[in-house]
């Protein structure tokens, strides 16, 4: 089973994350990046 995160909140809406939106996870310097993988 692979790791998951939910995360959850009207703030996401802000950054133009949409809720089944394909993004990128990035783990680096102790960071968890996460990016979309659609250029709006």
């Amino acid at each position: 089973m692979p790791s998951t995160i939910n995360l959850k909140g009207r703030w996401l809406e802000e950054p133009a994350f949409i809720t089944g939106m394909p993004v990128t996870v990035t783990v680096e310097s102790g960071r968890i990046i996460i990016e979309t993988q659609i250029n709006l």
